[in-house]
């Protein structure tokens, strides 16, 4: 069996005194100047105590990893220390992805004002650990499709730690280049942020405001599909999740339907007493909690900061980690007889924008919000990225500096949970909720660990998200298919995924392009699918919830009428599309049961399609 071998980048410069084809501490080869890979990644790192203060403050930015480096490990020399970093911008030949500036002048301004407002949260972040060095060089800012990702952190000088209005300075090179719809404006924040006594929170609000209303130029479409198995092993189901296939079969209670912006999985804590009561009353209780304040914010005329939805988003969990938690302190539950479950939300919100005479242009925002081990991926035509980071022993360690994160996978309980809802009272409680924008097609995933344990998702996702992008299939059909797969490989969890596929038209007024044409039958060897679940009725606590409702895209056309004189043709017709789709359908199960392995990857780090 071929092992991949890691790229890594060996920070400092230090590293530079290496040559082409060295071999340091007989284990690295050096394949390019500060590009290394690791010749034995069976092997624990070499670092087995922690004292390097850079890698150190790499491992307080551990929840970063959509747009930083990790530490891999730390090569001790007599002439000092070599961080080796993983989780690089760098594509599956070694070589480093476009810099920021390379890509600019060709980016759409939605790119270039989500890329910039990345950087803002960056900034955040970077200084508080006086690292806001790592954002003034732009080379050092690699384009990854649409997100910004660093090649390595950089340490402020003791003596001049670094300020926004420097990293602003560099923005400002990039302005020329920037799209002509946004130059002004842009210039006009730019200035403003270069300003010692500026206003940030009001300077960034223009920017967040630029930015929703170049993503309202976007028509969202949404098809939403949900599964959930007991799996082969386990008694019962404890996991829960929000829509179901009754909630997505249900006529829309109100012009704006909860169940076509917001997926929730919950997933009762192994080893805790009725994990599935805990997961059922957390899905109860976010959903009644956000029905209110989304349909709040779509009427709302002003626009909302992220950093407001955020701090509700975390007021609405803490209330349910309290409402869990007063239960099983009634009931005298302590340890792991408490009721315990994970979260992971996504919520699809569309705040309206004033613009003159178009007053149904509303902006396309993405919150994610997670406590636990649950997931959230973003599956596109050529990437695999999860969106989330487990809370449990692995990030704890590493956060608090005391072992890279390679090191800390090799205690028992490295998967342990540090964070449920219902262990503990909210103020404790610490929920991650990021904001994304996004403006190409793909694939939302947000599941139980039943589906991303052991990488699961991370292998088959190119025969699943594909297939959907293109529209050669719904989500319900391959979402099942995928189901199917998981169940067979993983008998001994529970499996809950809910799905939506986003698809963008760049104007609410344009036509929808219609769907890709079929791939030709010569791809496709004949082999049958498995049979579609047939909808079973609805049940107090059902072990399996099988797909087979979804919201419908918006036809792409209208139909046409058909004379009588017609019904020859329609008929012929009818027959020889039956026929073709049941040629595809026979060999696109022999497409989605193939494996083809990719090579290991880390969370943040994109599985790319070859």
């Amino acid at each position: 069996m071929t092992i991949s071998l890691p790229y890594l980048r060996a920070s400092g410069s230090l590293a530079l005194t290496f040559q082409g084809a060295d071999l340091v501490g007989d284990r690295y080869w050096v394949v390019a100047p500060q590009i290394w890979q690791d010749t034995k990644p069976e092997a624990p790192p070499a670092c087995t105590e922690l004292t390097n203060i850079l890698a150190q403050k790499y491992g307080k930015l551990y929840p970063r990893q959509l747009h930083l480096p990790r530490v891999y490990d730390v090569l001790s020399l007599p002439e000092g220390d070599i961080l080796l970093l993983d989780n690089l911008p760098i594509n599956d030949h070694g070589e480093l992805l476009p810099a920021l500036g390379a890509l600019w002048e060709k980016a759409s301004p939605l790119q270039q004002l989500s890329w910039l407002w990345q950087m803002t949260e960056l900034w955040e972040d970077l200084a508080a650990v006086a690292l806001g060095t790592s954002l003034l060089p732009l080379e050092n800012i690699r384009v990854d499709g649409w997100r910004i990702r660093l090649m390595e952190l950089v340490e402020d000088p003791a003596d001049k730690p670094a300020t926004l209005a420097a990293v602003v300075t560099q923005w400002r090179s990039l302005l020329p280049q920037s799209h002509p719809s946004i130059q002004e404006p842009l210039g006009a924040i730019f200035e403003d942020l270069g300003q010692p006594d500026g206003d940030r929170e009001t300077i960034l609000g223009r920017l967040n405001e630029l930015l929703l209303a170049q993503s309202s130029q976007h028509q969202l479409q949404m098809a939403i599909a949900s599964a959930t198995d007991r799996g082969k092993n386990p008694p019962l189901n404890q996991d829960s999740h929000y829509p179901t296939t009754q909630d997505l079969a249900a006529p829309p209670s109100a012009l704006l339907d909860l169940s076509d912006h917001l997926l929730i999985v919950c997933d009762g804590v192994e080893g805790h007493a009725q994990g599935e009561v805990a997961s059922q009353l957390a899905v109860q209780s976010l959903k009644l909690q956000l029905t209110g304040f989304f349909q709040g914010i779509f009427d709302a005329d002003t626009i909302l900061e992220p950093a407001v939805i955020a701090q509700q988003l975390a007021a609405y969990i803490r209330i349910t980690n309290n409402m869990i938690a007063d239960r099983n302190d009634r009931e005298g539950r302590t340890g792991g007889d408490r009721l315990a479950t994970t979260l992971t939300l996504a919520l699809q919100l569309p705040q309206r924008l004033s613009q003159g005479e178009r007053q149904d242009r509303h902006s396309h925002e993405l919150y994610i919000a997670q406590v636990g081990d649950s997931r959230a991926y973003w599956l596109t035509q050529s990437q695999c990225i999860c969106l989330t980071v487990d809370d449990d022993v692995v990030a704890r360690e590493v956060q608090a500096g005391r072992a890279v994160y390679r090191q800390a996978r090799l205690r028992p309980d490295h998967m342990a949970l540090t964070e449920a809802l219902g262990t503990k009272t909210g103020d404790r409680l610490h929920p991650v909720i990021r904001r994304f924008v996004f403006a190409e097609d793909g694939v939302l995933v947000v599941c139980s660990d039943g589906l991303s344990d052991q990488r699961f998702l991370e292998r088959h996702w190119q025969t699943f998200a594909p297939v959907i992008i293109q529209g050669h299939l719904p989500p319900g059909t391959m979402l099942q298919t995928l189901m199917n797969q998981a169940i067979a490989q993983q008998q001994d969890d529970n499996i809950t995924a809910v799905v939506a596929f986003y698809r963008f038209t760049m104007d609410a007024l344009d036509e929808v392009p219609e769907i890709a044409d079929l791939p030709a039958l010569s791809e496709f060897a004949p082999e049958l699918l498995p049979p579609d679940f047939a909808p079973e009725e609805p049940e107090t606590n059902p072990d399996i919830d099988p797909v087979d409702q979804e919201v419908e895209l918006s036809p792409t056309s209208s139909e046409k009428q058909n004379g009588p004189s017609q019904l020859t043709l329609v008929i012929g017709g009818l027959v020889i599309a039956l026929v073709f789709f049941v040629l595809v359908a026979l060999g696109l199960s022999w497409l989605l049961n193939r494996e083809t392995p990719p090579p290991e990857t880390t969370p943040g780090q994109p599985t790319s399609s070859t």
